[in-house]
């Protein structure tokens, strides 16, 4: 959880909340968007445009359907 704000969460009114998403430190999930975002720029990194390829592709397959 990232700094701190002395407010109730808006899901359980526990305190203190996250200054990024305003969630308690039990329902904040920042710091799992970051770990998401940095793995998927790592795989960006690796295969470049590969992410971009297959979800247009699954675009197009639920477009068939």
């Amino acid at each position: 959880m990232k700094g701190q704000l002395w407010q109730e969460c808006p899901v359980c009114d526990g305190q203190p909340v996250c200054v990024d998403c305003e969630l308690c430190a039990r329902h904040c999930d920042c710091a799992q968007r970051a770990d998401d975002a940095d793995q998927v720029r790592q795989f960006e990194q690796r295969n470049p445009g590969l992410l971009e390829r297959v979800q247009r592709h699954s675009e197009q397959g639920a477009a068939e359907h």
